[in-house]
């Protein structure tokens, strides 16, 4: 018998942020096992999608700006997703549901006791939750940061695994030549002769905090031009405004495919992370993939991603990030620093590494939802 494994994703088809691409991803490495028959609920048409599940978009109550808070318009979306999910849960009888939204997975952990069904909920603590996780089974932990506090917390380390994100790398580490970086700029529509500086992230009043990233880049001088990609989130257009007033022309904000990113990391010189903490940053990865030197808050969380890597210091405070990116643009960059980055995240976050790792802790979910029974 297979495995059968339930992934309710109400973004993705909807948005392209981190979750919903790591979550498509995590479908594709099961699906290539023989282990598991493997069920996609997604709120929009999406390749990744196997039925799209009717719901009410956050996105439609952007514009209703302080009538609805963005909080409640994503439980919202979470709530009636949940509603017309149930009839495919209970026709497709799963041993495990593997999640990433909290509110979603404490709905179907309630919903399990009324069905009488013995499918074990997966949560995947990509925002991430502090415990307790009283609303799951097991949590997969990205992080040792989050993992160890959690433990600290007084999580027994039977309810947590700690695997990492897997990624799909191209066989052998590559940075882009002069040539081509000149062509992909062309290409782009990015200035060929300047610095350019690129953030990915969720574009809006959140916690990517892009607010502070536009005010410390208008205090570079020579400025970079700053590239800011990411999904349009509430708050976008002040954020839009901000960029604008304070940097004219030098910068291009844009919301683009997953799989259109890594052209434009391949086209900058430098990518920062404004987030004071992260449940787990997919860009920070694929930008070092690239050999981008990676400019991040002094956080544990982000040391535990990158080690020593990036080039860090402390975006609390006003003029950190300015000076940072202005020391960075005028050395010249060690490319066998990077060139060991790059073998750094292939080694600890490629799928080749971390596939058998991850479908067995799927496997390992799904053999006790068949004890249970």
């Amino acid at each position: 018998m297979k495995y059968r494994i339930l992934i309710p994703c109400p973004g993705l088809g909807v948005v392209r942020r981190g979750y919903e691409s790591a979550l498509a991803q995590c479908a594709e490495i099961l699906n290539e096992s023989e282990l598991f028959d493997v069920l996609v609920l997604g709120g929009g048409v999406n390749n990744s999608v196997d039925k799209v599940i009717p719901c009410i978009k956050r996105s439609i109550f952007f514009r209703a700006g302080k009538l609805i808070s963005p909080e409640r318009a994503y439980s919202l979306e979470q709530l009636t997703f949940f509603l017309f999910a149930l009839k495919k849960v209970k026709e497709f009888k799963p041993h495990v549901l593997y999640l990433s939204d909290e509110l979603l997975a404490r709905c179907f952990f309630m919903l399990r006791k009324f069905l009488r069904a013995k499918y074990r909920v997966l949560f995947r603590n990509g925002a991430p939750c502090k415990p307790p996780f009283d609303f799951c089974d097991h949590v997969q932990q990205l992080s040792p940061t989050h993992y160890s506090v959690a433990r600290k917390l007084g999580v027994n380390h039977d309810k947590m695994s700690l695997v990492f994100p897997g990624f799909t790398f191209d066989d052998d580490a590559y940075s882009a030549k002069p040539d081509e970086v000149l062509w992909l700029r062309d290409s782009l529509g990015l200035p060929r002769n300047r610095k350019i500086l690129i953030t990915v992230g969720a574009i809006g009043k959140n916690f990517k905090r892009h607010d502070y990233l536009i005010d410390e880049i208008s205090k570079v001088h020579p400025r970079p031009f700053f590239v800011i990609l990411g999904e349009m989130d509430s708050g976008a257009e002040i954020i839009k405004a901000k960029a604008i007033q304070l940097l004219g022309e030098d910068v291009m904000l844009k919301s683009v495919a997953p799989e259109s990113v890594s052209a434009y990391l391949r086209a900058a010189d430098l990518y920062v992370h404004g987030a004071l903490s992260e449940g787990f940053c997919r860009s920070i990865v694929e930008a070092a993939a690239e050999g981008k030197p990676c400019l991040l808050h002094d956080a544990e969380v982000f040391r535990g991603i990158l080690a020593e890597y990036p080039y860090f210091a402390d975006f609390t405070k006003p003029g950190s990030l300015a000076a940072l990116v202005k020391d960075c643009l005028e050395k010249h960059t060690n490319m066998k620093i990077q060139e060991e980055q790059q073998l750094f995240v292939r080694r600890h976050y490629g799928w080749l590494k971390l596939k058998e790792r991850f479908c067995g802790l799927l496997e390992g979910q799904a053999k006790l939802s068949l004890y249970n029974c």
